[in-house]
């Protein structure tokens, strides 16, 4: 980034019904390891083999302990938009105004347009769009980017008013 950000974004993973859901599957497992492991008896109807239940449990614990740091960045300024999913995405992707042809901010649906959160590629209920691509972690708010060679991306966001500012004050 050669400009000093106009607009800068960084939002985190709040979906707390799907971390809550992580954490009661990683406390059922972590149990099934005192029991099984420690105590010695098998753990369920059909245990599984001690390998594959401490394999589960870690993977599990990981992926339960990413979502406290995946973040969505975001920033704008007179070159173009610039974004990051961390830890998916470790160099910001870069639209330049150029490649840009319409920018606005729109409230949108993440389940029937995209199906849920994420680095989603338009296959929701609702639609399917190869040509649609969105940048989401939380929320019903995001950037949308029409782009020249009619593709299009979306880029969610907490701060729709301040962005929506910002465009005015690029604009774009």
């Amino acid at each position: 980034m050669k400009e000093e950000p106009v607009f800068y974004e960084r939002q985190r993973f709040s979906q707390s019904w799907s971390i809550l859901i992580l954490i009661v599957v990683n406390a059922l497992f972590v149990y099934g390891c005192i029991i099984q492991l420690g105590m010695g008896k098998l753990w369920g109807n059909n245990p599984m083999d001690n390998t594959i239940l401490i394999i589960v449990t870690a993977f599990l614990t990981l992926l339960t302990v990413s979502f406290f740091f995946i973040h969505l960045d975001t920033v704008v300024n007179k070159e173009g938009v610039y974004i990051k999913i961390f830890p998916f995405s470790w160099k910001y992707k870069f639209f330049t105004w150029d490649i840009i042809s319409k920018s606005h901010v729109r409230k949108y649906n993440p389940i029937l347009e995209y199906g849920g959160w994420g680095i989603k590629y338009g296959r929701g209920i609702r639609r399917y769009r190869i040509n649609n691509v969105a940048y989401s972690v939380s929320g019903n708010r995001g950037l949308q980017l029409e782009l020249t060679n009619g593709k299009r991306v979306l880029i969610g966001t907490r701060k729709p008013v301040e962005l929506e500012e910002v465009l005015k004050k690029l604009n774009k």
